[in-house]
């Protein structure tokens, strides 16, 4: 890592839902939720100080955006390793057309250390549904992923149709390995 190895783990210490959870269930009467929602403020505003350096470390070009080489040398730093071209497509298609915003920047982090986190499952899973070995899955063969998913359940052509379109971020017709872990986030929300 450069000297961004902190700011990367305080983007992941506390997010506004866990603020929305806080404050959802506090009563403001009592000394403890007022300490309990500076708790919750002060992580946000942390988070948000860590966005702002590693924008300051990784945008080179200072244009307020991540572009393709930036991200590349982020997700590298995070991933002790080259990322494919498949993630960087990925990770680069959830931001805007200019490159990854500060905004952006705290979903992708937390996308892409999700990811590498389960990468070996993803990778595992890929290989047993993707049947024509295209390194992708079809339509039909992520309807067999999401009927493994529930267990051998049925999976209707509108579900079918719904995570694919969620999880078809590249837009290229096929759920890629960076794909398949929104696939897999999509349909257990949906079963949620």
């Amino acid at each position: 890592f450069r000297a961004t190895s902190g700011a990367m783990a305080e983007i992941g210490i506390a997010t506004p839902v866990v603020f929305r959870k806080i404050t959802r269930n506090v009563s403001y009467r009592s000394d403890e939720s007022y300490h309990e929602l500076r708790s919750a403020h002060h992580a946000v505003v942390t988070k948000s100080s860590a966005r702002r350096r590693l924008m300051r470390t990784y945008d080179l070009n200072r244009t307020g955006y991540l572009e393709r080489e930036e991200l590349v040398s982020l997700l590298t730093d995070m991933n002790k390793g080259t990322p494919t071209e498949q993630e960087v497509d990925f990770i680069f298609s959830m931001s805007g057309s200019e490159g990854v915003s500060e905004d952006d920047l705290e979903n992708a982090v937390a996308y892409f250390t999700t990811y590498l986190a389960m990468k070996a499952r993803l990778t595992a899973d890929l290989q047993k549904f993707d049947v024509s070995h295209t390194g992708s899955l079809s339509r039909d063969e992520l309807a067999e992923y999401l009927r493994y998913l529930s267990d051998g359940g049925t999976v209707t052509d509108a579900e079918l149709d719904m995570v694919f379109r969620e999880s078809d971020v590249l837009q290229d017709g096929k759920i890629h390995q960076p794909e398949l872990l929104k696939a897999l986030s999509v349909w257990y929300l949906y079963l949620e």
